[in-house]
């Protein structure tokens, strides 16, 4: 026999939440905690920056590099990080031997360059071709290896949220 409620198109409930069960409680918990969990990726992601530079750098070079590291999150809930500068890109990249002396006389015939053991050297349009040759950079790669440590956490955070609100 067939049933009349579904015979004329009405819909039948099947289940409801218990009248104990917020879900919009749950929902605006949900979010806060997303939220939470975004904002501490995000500062984590900073302080792997920090962390990295401090142990592969020297001291007076690390805040140079991470002062070039802007970490953002997107509407999307994306964690993005940007080297900008060129110091910190070309600790992060790597570079090809270049000739430092056009940036150093930047437009002047010539100019004395401190050194850091304290002594001093002139650099002039007449100095040898390759007396102000810059060996190079290896690619220092911070950011794979923050990428690998940030994923982590956020996996990690990620799946509590999921565990205590159990969606």
């Amino acid at each position: 026999m067939a049933d009349p409620v579904q015979a004329t198109g009405q819909p039948r409930v099947i289940w409801s939440p218990e009248s104990n069960i917020d879900v919009e409680e749950m929902i605006k918990q949900a979010e806060k905690e997303i939220k939470e969990a975004l904002e501490k990726i995000k500062n984590e992601t900073v302080n792997a920056y920090q962390s990295q530079a401090s142990g592969a750098l020297s001291a007076e070079t690390a805040p140079k590099y991470t002062s070039g590291v802007t970490v953002v999150s997107t509407e999307e809930g994306v964690i993005e990080a940007t080297i900008g500068g060129w110091l910190p890109t070309v600790l992060e990249e790597g570079c090809e031997a270049f000739d430092m002396k056009p940036g150093l006389l930047a437009g002047r015939p010539s100019r004395v360059i401190r050194l850091r053991n304290g002594n001093f050297r002139t650099v002039s349009v007449r100095s040898k071709p390759d007396s102000w040759i810059h060996p190079g950079l290896k690619s220092l790669k911070l950011g794979d290896k923050v990428k690998a440590m940030i994923e982590k956490l956020g996996d990690d955070l990620f799946s509590q949220i999921r565990g205590r609100i159990k969606v």
